[in-house]
């Protein structure tokens, strides 16, 4: 007895048994826990803070020294690579004058890749803010602020 095989049947096959190995790997990842990225090579390069690439902007850059004006700060990390960071960080500033209302950030903005600040001061002069991304500073990377009368 001689089992002929269609050519329907074998895509069929072809892609059941495609279906089947793609199933595999995703119940292995599952029970053992391991995210996709552990599987990628490029991991590290993507993920580490570049302080070449990175920036670290304010707006406005003169704010009224009344304790409720404040200067939008915004931390941009990006990796050696080129590309944003897509892992949280924790990110915290550093004055020398005013105070920065979050202590620090853990979560970029939405999907805009950057970690936002707010600095109020009560008292005039140059705040110069200097970004610390996990306790590290930002490789002497910092934004100055005018607080006036």
């Amino acid at each position: 007895m001689v089992i002929y095989i269609y050519p329907m049947d074998k895509r069929f096959l072809s892609l059941f048994f495609l279906f089947l190995l793609v199933f595999a790997l995703f119940i292995t990842l599952v029970v053992f826990d391991r995210p996709l990225t552990s599987l990628t090579r490029a991991k590290e390069e993507y993920n580490t803070v570049s302080s070449e690439n990175s920036s670290i902007l304010a707006w406005p850059m003169t704010v009224k020294a009344d304790g409720t004006s404040e200067s939008l700060i915004k931390v941009f990390l990006s990796s050696q690579a080129g590309p944003p960071i897509t892992v949280n960080k924790k990110v915290s500033l550093k004055t020398t004058l005013g105070i920065v209302r979050e202590a620090f950030v853990d979560r970029v903005v939405a999907d805009r890749h950057y970690y936002e600040f707010h600095l109020v001061s009560q008292s005039e002069g140059i705040a110069t803010v200097e970004a610390f991304i996990d306790g590290a500073s930002l490789g002497g990377k910092n934004v100055s602020v005018v607080f006036t009368k």
